[in-house]
């Protein structure tokens, strides 16, 4: 009786090509600066596509709201966000939503702060190659600075593999000038984005690649008065490495002109 079993030198390919994958690289499918929301506590962008993506991240800056709850085609996304006093900087976000086209409904809880301004900035980004949320992820920090004194405010995440990726947000309500400044960015990796702002309220909407593993802050100064960063990073997803699939192949082949020999 000829044996259909695998032979050894196929069974070790196999292990190998599962034990030592690599990991795509996160990449933004598109990023999008959304509008300065200065009435109403609701906002819909209708028709955002993923653009071949798998993940959708969205960040909001604000004053006078309460937490953000947001939807993508009816499907909620997970909201995480920071606040100091009526200042305010979430991210939410969705992986793998089950449509890759729909309506982005974003919905805050005014904060009724007795006659002080109530606006909200939101910007969002799609990506690819999302597996899900990195170590001590998301994280988010906050301070108060009395006069004309500033602070500076990092958040704090690690990456277990390489080919990461980090969204987040840093608000802070700059009286200083009579007109605000956006943060400035210090170190870390969210090196892109967009500055927001609106009268004495500023923020800056940040991402980046996270290319080698590792643990980093995302570090921002020049802040007065009231201050929040928030910030979410994303693993890669994982993938057979190449030369690990061409030994599968190879091993395949040699088992089954193996078995086309013995017969």
């Amino acid at each position: 009786m000829i044996s259909k079993r695998l032979p050894l030198p196929g069974i070790f390919l196999c292990i190998f090509s599962i034990c030592c994958p690599i990991h795509a690289a996160i990449v933004t499918t598109s990023e999008v600066q959304g509008a300065q929301i200065s009435s109403g506590n609701s906002h819909t962008v209708n028709n955002v596509s993923l653009n071949g993506g798998n993940a959708l991240a969205v960040v909001v800056t604000s004053e006078n709201y309460g937490l953000f709850s947001a939807s993508y085609n009816g499907e909620a996304l997970t909201a995480f966000e920071g606040s100091e006093g009526i200042q305010g900087a979430a991210v939410l976000y969705l992986i793998n939503p089950m449509a890759s086209v729909g309506d982005l409904v974003l919905t805050g809880v005014d904060g009724g702060d007795g006659g002080g301004a109530t606006d909200f900035s939101f910007s969002y980004f799609t990506l690819s190659q999302v597996a899900g949320l990195a170590q001590n992820s998301p994280s988010t920090a906050s301070s108060t600075a009395s006069g004309n004194s500033t602070l500076s405010l990092s958040s704090a995440y690690t990456t277990s593999t390489d080919g990461g990726y980090v969204v987040g947000a840093v608000i802070n309500n700059d009286f200083r000038t009579g007109s605000a400044t956006a943060p400035d960015y210090v170190s870390g990796n969210g090196v892109n984005g967009f500055n927001q702002i609106n009268g004495n309220n500023s923020s800056r909407h940040f991402h980046g690649a996270v290319a080698t593993a590792g643990t980093y802050n995302e570090s921002f100064t020049d802040l007065e008065q009231r201050n929040v960063i928030t910030a979410v990073a994303f693993e890669a997803l994982a993938i057979p490495e190449p030369s690990s699939l061409l030994l599968l192949g190879l091993g395949g082949l040699g088992a089954m002109l193996l078995r086309r020999k013995r017969s």
